[in-house]
């Protein structure tokens, strides 16, 4: 048995949100003889799509690693504190880092931060739009999360940003001047241990497929480490192999290469 390790954007769903038919075929395939299919996302579970749910994968690392589903049970879910939710939402509102705040049930988007990209605010609410939730000027009883997105923010601004998160969490620089903040301690490689060692496997029994930079702790884990193509080439260093893009076939390829299907 092998342990395939998906990220989801630009892994296996594209721009408009739909899995290539030749990704769907060679996940079927590939559980067809024995391997396990876990998805390793930044999103929480409250955010994986329907089409990627529809894959009957095995498993799910979410939010970085702070929540690991395997077969229908939860390894591990870390939530942050009320106290510290509400000081974060606070504090970004000031500042004008405007996002969104996930966890395993809601996507919380708040409209009441100075500045909002609402171009951007406006394509991530409706790529969550499922499980989202916003948030006004009375902040929900109910209201906590696991970590959090923010959209457009300098990069002179992290350490700002950095500040407000605290020692407990770090902040992951994406592209075109977002930032994923993330819980210390977790990440897409402790989600992977959990689940190699729930299943009594070897990380050499692990094969990843990444596109960004949150993808790096969990290719540089492993030896067999893939790169979407048409991609920047951050995580290239990291990468055993790189495919061809996800259009053009890019899972099928990689799995017909490492002899998975």
């Amino acid at each position: 048995m092998k342990v395939l390790f998906f990220d989801i954007d630009g892994t296996l769903i594209d721009a408009k949100g739909r899995v290539p038919l030749s990704a769907a075929r060679a996940i079927a395939l590939t559980r067809k003889k024995g391997n396990k299919v876990i998805i390793n996302s930044g999103r929480c579970m409250a955010g994986i799509p329907k089409v990627v749910r529809d894959l009957k994968p095995d498993g799910y690392v979410c939010g970085c690693g702070t929540a690991v589903y395997l077969d229908g049970k939860t390894l591990f879910h870390s939530t942050l504190p009320k106290d510290l939710c509400r000081k974060i939402l606070l504090e970004n509102r000031e500042k004008g880092y405007a996002g969104q705040m996930e966890e395993e049930t809601v996507t919380w988007f708040d409209l009441c931060c100075r500045k909002i990209p609402w171009v951007q605010f406006a394509k991530m609410f409706w790529m969550f739009k499922d499980s989202a939730r916003l948030i006004g000027k009375k902040i929900p009883a109910d209201f906590q999360f696991d970590k959090f997105f923010v959209l457009g923010t300098p990069q002179a601004d992290l350490e700002g940003l950095a500040k407000i998160a605290g020692p407990t969490m770090e902040v992951i620089p994406r592209e075109q001047g977002c930032a994923e903040i993330v819980q210390r301690g977790c990440s897409k490689a402790t989600g992977m241990d959990l689940i190699c060692q729930e299943l009594g496997v070897t990380l050499d029994d692990c094969y990843a497929f990444g596109d960004s930079n949150n993808d790096i702790p969990m290719l540089e884990h492993i030896t067999h480490s893939v790169a979407m193509g048409g991609l920047n080439g951050d995580i290239l260093p990291y990468c055993e192999y790189q495919t061809t893009t996800l259009e053009n076939h890019g899972i099928y390829n990689a799995l017909k290469h490492y002899g998975l299907i």
